[in-house]
């Protein structure tokens, strides 16, 4: 998985913040996934300021993977 956290979103601290928040929800998901998937997450410019935590992040990274890849609800 790779990440984008542009400057736009805010300073070090709140990009590392979002990225470090990426990071779990991916390794908390990564066995739903197919083997071979590849993913790239680009953080909205409002990323920084929406004061997101891992449970919202993660609820919406798994609906957003459940209907790329078909996987079965409640994965």
């Amino acid at each position: 998985m790779g990440t984008a956290v542009s400057r736009k979103t805010g300073h070090a601290v709140v990009r590392n913040r979002i990225k470090r928040i990426l990071r779990e929800t991916f390794r908390l998901s990564i066995r739903h996934l197919p083997v071979s998937a590849r993913l790239v997450v680009v953080a909205k410019r409002q990323a920084g300021t929406a004061g997101l935590g891992l449970d919202q992040v993660s609820a919406e990274l798994m609906e957003a993977l459940t209907r790329y890849f078909h996987l079965r609800q409640g994965a």
